[in-house]
């Protein structure tokens, strides 16, 4: 029996893009177009698929465009949550913060300039990574 993919989708309301964590999921490449980290190039689903499981990172984090409403975003892979560390969630959350800040032309700013906008959405993201987290955390619990 297949397993029903864990694919948990945020919107931030005020950017065009969607944030997408994938927690344990395989074939992420059936529900995803993978993009070049410039955003240009689209990967075909065998160059995603060794792309998503080619490396030995906790967590992965690429832009991609939802095969089933054509919205791009970006996705935060989390391929076995017994690897991930809690200082994992921040370092891809800067990772999936520069993705949209990168596709949508924006820049960041120094501390001394007031760089809120971008602190809030990482703040935000790693917020959505921990819900996702722990929500199947949790239901891995009640299969036990």
């Amino acid at each position: 029996m297949k397993k029903t993919p864990k694919i948990d989708m945020y919107d931030p309301q005020i950017y065009p893009r969607r944030l997408y964590v994938a927690v344990e999921v395989e074939d992420l490449q059936e529900h995803f177009k993978v993009l070049s980290t410039d955003g240009k190039v689209e990967f075909t689903d065998e160059e995603a698929k060794v792309d998503f499981y080619g490396s030995n990172y906790a967590m992965v984090t690429r832009s991609v465009i939802n095969k089933e409403d054509g919205k791009y975003g970006v996705l935060i892979q989390v391929p076995d949550l017994d690897e991930m560390q809690q200082s994992d969630i921040s370092h891809e959350a800067v990772h999936a913060a520069d993705y949209i800040y990168q596709e949508l032309g924006m820049y960041t700013e120094d501390f001394k300039d007031g760089n809120e906008g971008y602190a809030y959405l990482v703040g935000w993201i790693a917020g959505c990574v921990s819900k996702s987290i722990i929500k199947a955390k949790q239901n891995d619990n009640r299969r036990e």
